[in-house]
Parts: structure tokens; sequence; C-alpha cells
């Protein structure tokens, strides 16, 4: 029974190796299929191409032809002779006659019976010329009272042009006929005795049609393609035998099935090998990395295993881990160092104002009042009193934002409302302050962070966010003590890490950030443009205190 079970997974893991080998080999001859209709695809568009190109080639010359006869008999007019005459002798080697109403006024071997009086520009049937032992294709222009007749010989017109175009090998073979099946050019390895007239394809470019197709033909299976050569009436056919142009290759892909097994063999040792010994660890590292830039310095000492890269690349991690760790606790008792240090100074700075300042200002506001008893004392002692009096109470609101006296004697919430009036009464703000759940008292230096949370988030309101409203929501639960500011302003795209408030200048929010961090807290900025900012701190409840201990 052990042996059977040891032995299940392995043959398991054979039977599925076994279907995955067959899924491939009927996969690999299928795509073999595939690719050899494909390759027929393939050359067939290529040989319609081709005919469509050379097709289009012979048409063009034929113009070309045709605008030059035009040419002349415009030049005709009034009966006079072309001076060109001789030059265009070798583009139209058939001859070439011009007529001035029934006046024959020049001549190239071409008489009378060659005219077409039809239309404009006619194409006469193929003339056998005996002087030459060649077809002659003859081509009429009249304008006027001219008439100018042309012939060119049709077969080394087309050998020209399709020997241009067509890459002609020794297998290749290209025929041009005319509607009465007459051969116009041709280029194969058949007999003189052939039938071209019912050569496969010949029918349907007579009909005007353009296509190909594979045809059983003399010397196997051959790929014909077609089209016609229009204004003539022309059939072009080129064809090719198969086994030239797809054989070899073809032969030579029936091995590649063979190769595949030990192919996937290999790939799936590499696969194996590649899952247990890199990815999977990778994965792993790559989890501890990111709780790693979440803080949780722990989590990198658990081992991954894998190549010796890997653990390596885990070692230094975990030296940078504890490094990071204990710059990030050098850090935070440098940063609580330096806000314990401000917050002394501020209240040094508080006291100063208070014993000394103000107590200076209200002296001087009394001075006045007694000058002001005397019968010569000038009205403009009355002004002075006044402004002594708000610089007072200016100082005063700078001591209050120094050192917070409400928030030792009254709490969190009543300071709170006390900020949000000085700001609604000193700016065009509408504020408001809501709480959620039982309110209750917090430590003093919770109590100090949240106040000066609240007072950074209202200062960029005030400065940056061009809000109408502001709402700051205070929510008391079990576990945990949230501040929220929320306004109305314009927005922004906060950065994503912390050290990017500082490369973009943000110092305050960063500040919020590390007096949340210094407390245990927990601190987001959340904003986008247009549709304002929220600024939340979350303190947790510590599960070692009482509630009663929070007041």
């Amino acid at each position: 029974m052990n042996v059977l079970r040891q032995g299940l997974p392995f043959r398991l893991f054979a039977l599925f190796f076994f279907l995955l080998s067959a899924a491939v080999l009927i996969i690999a001859l299928g795509s073999l299929a595939l690719h050899q209709n494909a390759m027929r695809e393939l050359v067939a568009n290529r040989d319609e191409r081709a005919a469509r190109a050379a097709a289009t080639a012979i048409v063009e010359q034929l113009r070309q032809r045709i605008t030059l006869l035009d040419g002349l008999a415009v030049q005709t007019a009034g009966g006079e002779t072309p001076l060109i005459v001789d030059l265009l002798a070798d583009q139209f080697g058939g001859g070439l006659a011009i007529w001035y109403g029934s006046q024959l006024i020049a001549t190239n071997g071409l008489g009378a019976s060659h005219v077409s009086f039809d239309q404009n520009t006619t194409f006469s049937p193929l003339v056998f010329d005996t002087a030459t032992q060649q077809l002659v294709l003859y081509i009429t222009s009249i304008r006027d009272d001219a008439t100018v007749v042309g012939g060119i010989y049709p077969r080394q017109l087309v050998a020209e042009t399709v020997n241009a175009i067509v890459p002609i090998g020794a297998e290749t073979g290209v025929m041009v006929v005319d509607s009465s099946g007459t051969i116009i050019y041709e280029h194969t390895n058949y007999d003189d005795a052939f039938d071209f007239g019912d050569h496969p394809g010949v029918v349907e470019a007579l009909r005007g049609e353009t296509g190909s197709q594979f045809a059983e033909t003399v010397g196997g299976e051959h790929v014909i393609t077609y089209t016609a050569v229009e204004p003539v009436g022309w059939a072009l056919v080129i064809e090719e035998p198969w086994e030239a142009v797809a054989g070899s290759f073809l032969d030579a892909t029936l091995l590649a099935p063979l190769l595949l097994v030990p192919l996937l063999l290999a790939a799936l040792l590499a696969l194996w090998f590649g899952g247990r010994e890199i990815v999977r660890p990778l994965q792993q590292l790559t989890r501890q990395a990111t709780a790693l830039g979440a803080g949780e310095f722990g989590r990198i000492d658990e081992p991954v295993g894998g190549i010796a890269e890997i653990r390596q690349l885990q070692s230094e991690l975990q030296a940078m881990a504890r490094r990071v760790a204990m710059a990030q606790s050098s850090l935070r008792t440098y940063a609580g160092a330096v806000t314990q240090g401000q917050e002394e100074e501020r209240r040094r700075l508080a006291r100063e104002l208070h014993d000394d300042t103000v107590q200076s200002l209200i002296a001087l506001s009394q001075r006045i009042q007694l000058a002001q008893m005397t019968p010569e004392a000038p009205p403009e002692l009355e002004k002075l009193r006044q402004m002594t009096l708000q610089i007072i109470n200016d100082v005063r609101r700078l001591m209050q934002a120094l050192r917070p006296s409400y928030l030792e004697d009254l709490g969190l919430l009543p300071t709170l409302e006390i900020l949000l009036a000085d700001m609604e009464a000193s700016h065009d703000l509408e504020t408001r302050l809501t709480v959620g759940g039982e309110a209750r008292r917090l430590p003093a230096e919770a109590e100090l962070v949240f106040y000066r949370v609240a007072q950074e988030a209202l200062t960029n309101v005030v400065r940056h966010a061009q809000a109408t409203y502001v709402v700051v929501h205070v929510r008391f639960s079990a576990e945990v003590t949230t501040l929220t500011i929320q306004d109305d302003g314009n927005g922004f795209t906060p950065p994503t890490t912390q050290s990017a408030f500082a490369e973009q200048g943000h110092f305050g929010l960063l500040g919020i950030y590390e007096r949340a961090e210094l407390l245990g807290a927990q601190a987001t900025v959340s904003s986008s443009p247009d549709v304002g900012t929220t600024v939340a701190i979350v303190l947790p409840v510590p599960k070692n205190r009482s509630r009663a201990s929070l007041y």
C-alpha cells in the first residue's frame, strides 16, 4: 500500500505527460496541415499579385501607345504630316500610317485595309504578318479628320513586360491567350499540340475574372493564377508546380513533431526547476519586500529557499531591513526630541509674550487712558489706544496658537471649536465641527497631536485650497479615535510616498505624517483636482489601558 501511495504521484505525472505529449503531437500535425494550407494560400496570393501587376503593366504599355497615336492625330490637323513619325517607328514595329480624311499622308508599311472607324480608339483583331511571321495588333485613333493606325507585335510587348515583373524560372509557366484561343505569348514546358484554350484559368480570365486554383495538369499539381487583360480581352495565366514551391520545405517540417517530445520533456523539467527554485522563492521574497516597505521588518527574516542568488538577495534585504529599522528608530527619537523641543519653545515664547509683551501693551493702554483724561489731550490718543488694544488681541491670538491653553483646561473638542471660530472670524470660510460616538478625553500628547494636525490642515485650507466650506469630524469608538478635516477646495494630486512630500514642498503635510508616526497613529491625505482635500488621522486605543485612564 505504501509503495502504491508513493508511486501514485509519479503515475499521475506520467499519465499527464503522455496525454500532454499526445496533445502536442496532434497539435503539431494539425499545425503542419494548417501551415501547408497557409503556404498554398500565400503562394496563390503572391502569384495573383504578380498576374495583376503584369496585366496592369501590359495595359499601361498599350495606353502609352494610344497616347502617342492620339498625339499624332492632333498634330495632323490641317493635313500637315507630323515630324516625329520616323521617331516612333520603334514603338510600332507592325507599322504606322496617318490619314487625313481619305488621303494617306504618311505610312510605314500600313494600308487602308487596316483602318477601323468605329470609335475614337479601337483594337483590331490579331493579324498574322506573313513577312515577319508574327501576330500584329493594330491600334486606331481618330481625331477630327485625322486617323492614325499603329501596329505592335504583342508577343514582344508581353514578353518584355512579363519578364520584368514575373520571376520566370525553369518550371514557371506564363501564357497569354486572346478570346479566340490564339496564343499571344507562351513560356511553358508543354508541347505544341497542347490545347491552351481548355487550360484551367483561361476560360475564367476571358470572362474577366481574377483568381487562382490548384489543378492536376501535366507534371502533377500546379498553382494556376489567372487574370484578364483589359481592354484587349486577353487572358493572362501563370502556373508553377506546387512541389517546386513548398515540397522540400514541407518534407523537412515533417520531422518537427518528433523533435517536440524531447523539447517538451526538457521544457517541463526546466519549468519545474524554475518554479521550485526561482519563481516561488522570488514571489515570496516579493511579498516580504512589500511588507518591508510597509514597515513589517520581521517578515523579511522568514526563509524563502531557492537558488544561491535568491538566498544572497534575501540576506542583503535582511541586512538592509535592520539598518532601516535602526535608522527609523533613530529618526523617530530625533523627530520626537525636535517636536518636544518645538513645543517647549512655543510654550516659552507664549509665556514671554504673556508676561512681558502683553503686560507692557496693557500698561501702555492704561497710560493712554490717563493721558486722555487731561484737558489738553489730543483726539488722536483714542486711535492710538484702539490700535494698542488690537495689538493685544493679536498677541493673545498668537499666544493661543503657540500654546493652546484651552487644550489643557477644556480638552480637544472645545479647543477645536475655538480654533474653527477664529478661522471663520478672520477668513471668509464657513466651518463646522461634528462629533461621532461618546466623547472622551485623550492623553495630553494625543490631544496635542490632534490639535496640531487640525491646525496645520486648516492653515493649508486658508493658504492654498481656496475653499468656502470645511468640516472637522471627530469620531470616538472603542477601538480608534479618528480626526477628519475635509474641505471643498481646488484639491491637488498628492504624492504616493512620504519622501515625495518633501521633494514637492509639502512640508506641512509631511509634518502631519511625522506627528502621527510618533504618536503611533496612521495619517492619510486624499485629494484630487477640483474635488477638495481630506486629511485624516486614526489613533488606536491602547489595549492595555482602561477606558477611565483616557480621561
